[in-house]
């Protein structure tokens, strides 16, 4: 019975040192720190683009564009600009004339119609635009605004 005891010892001693090697200790879980700061939430913002410019009569000057707003909010009042004939560079945007949009909700689209006058270029307009060309609009991406169009059909 002492030897059963003895050997019964010696065994959970070798199965209590066998666990502790292969199983490591789990160590006191660090303080809290405010090293990292907690992430800050922005609110959602418009983001505006000119999705297409199309002439809308073959060999007319009268322009189709179609404003979208493919942020998460709605905008507010904001102005497109946009340039017609340009050559042989690409114009300052606000040299041209400007639309005025009241208003645009988030995920909608605004058509504005114009005209550009006809300068001897032919049936191709060079023609370029921009959205909210004077920032009135705080939106979540400021570099998308643009749209070119050399040879506009």
């Amino acid at each position: 019975m002492k030897i059963r005891s003895l050997l019964l010892f010696w065994f959970s001693v070798l199965l209590g040192l066998v666990c502790h090697t292969v199983v490591p200790a789990q160590g006191k879980p660090e303080p809290y720190t405010k090293k990292d700061p907690p992430p800050v939430l922005t609110a959602p913002r418009p983001d505006l683009i000119i999705r297409s410019v199309k002439i809308v009569e073959p060999g007319s000057n009268k322009f189709e564009m179609r404003v979208v707003n493919i942020g998460k909010a709605d905008a507010g009042y904001f102005e497109v600009s946009y340039a017609c004939n340009w050559y042989p560079k690409k114009p300052a945007f606000n040299s041209g004339s400007v639309f005025a949009v009241e208003a645009l909700a988030a995920r909608a689209t605004k058509v504005l119609t114009g005209n550009c006058p006809n300068n001897g270029f032919g049936p191709k307009l060079k023609f370029g635009a921009h959205a909210d060309w004077n920032n009135k609009q705080k939106e979540s991406n400021e570099k998308n605004n643009t749209y070119s169009n050399p040879d506009l059909k």
